[in-house]
């Protein structure tokens, strides 16, 4: 039915991973003034390890802090576009690691370190503090949230990455009918389905005799190559397009030119490093 239905999924999924984080941290930060850390911090556990099992980590990191050229594939659908996102992506990006990092810190504070898995950290972290704190019926309220909090990601991946087989259908690099709107909606029906049953299929295959784990971690792989290999591109237009002026209203990254081909350097090399450890 569009976004003019669809965003409330989204807006709910939002909120239920404010609440979520939020309840994670505030159960973490309650577990250390009770009973102190489960995991000890040294100094020296701050530092990042330089084996390979360790390195491949940095391609989810950088993975983690995609997205946020989403908005741009949505402009028509945003008031004031050029305004709106910018501010949006200098509010959110400090915001979002900050969270990414008390969120860490909490899970660890709630189990030591060597317990917490890739696939269900914050629920087991959750779980442990709401036990060690007499509070046992958190866990199934956080599961809910949680679900909710994904449930709102994938509608909002959709709705945004769907506009991209729509466009390519309607130009013909796709069959015209990734280009067709409903008659009764007016919305691009083939794109997302088509989508929905790929991804599907993926998942399907990925736990064809592995287990869960073991899909799990070649779903992130997939994910972080095919997701990163465009930065690239996208990097590289940023430097080309330094050589046009500026359309009225668009927003120049800061130091001009020249600090906008330094960022795009930066952010390719970050990007090329990650493919690497993925």
């Amino acid at each position: 039915m569009g976004l003019e239905f669809g965003k409330w999924l989204n807006n709910a999924g939002a909120i239920a991973r404010w609440v979520a984080v939020l309840g994670l941290i505030g159960l973490g930060s309650l577990a250390l003034y009770r009973f102190g850390p489960a995991t000890s911090f040294t100094l020296g556990a701050f530092v990042p390890a330089a084996d390979l099992k360790h390195l491949i980590f940095w391609s989810t990191i950088a993975f983690a802090v995609t997205g946020l050229e989403a908005a741009s594939f949505m402009g028509e659908e945003i008031r004031d576009a050029r305004r709106t996102i910018p501010r949006a992506i200098f509010t959110a990006a400090p915001i979002v690691i900050l969270l990414y990092i008390m969120g860490t810190v909490s899970v660890q504070v709630a189990i030591p370190a060597a317990e917490a898995t890739e696939m269900q950290g914050v629920m087991e972290a959750t779980a442990a503090a709401g036990e060690r704190l007499g509070l046992p019926g958190i866990a199934p309220i956080a599961a809910f949230i949680v679900a909710l909090s994904a449930l709102g990601s994938v509608g909002a991946w959709l709705g945004a990455a769907a506009r991209l087989p729509f466009v390519a259908g309607i130009d013909r690099f796709l069959p015209p009918s990734f280009g067709r709107v409903h008659s009764k909606w007016g919305t691009p029906h083939v794109a997302p389905i088509v989508q929905s049953l790929i991804a599907d299929l993926c998942v399907v295959l990925s736990q064809a005799g592995a287990t869960v784990k073991g899909a799990y971690d070649l779903l992130v792989s997939m994910a972080v190559i095919s997701y990163l290999i465009p930065y690239l591109f996208l990097f590289a237009a940023m430097i080309r397009v330094q050589r046009e002026p500026a359309p009225a209203g668009a927003y120049r990254a800061p130091g001009g030119r020249t600090g906008a081909v330094l960022l795009a350097s930066l952010g390719a090399a970050s990007t090329l490093a990650a493919l690497d450890r993925a």
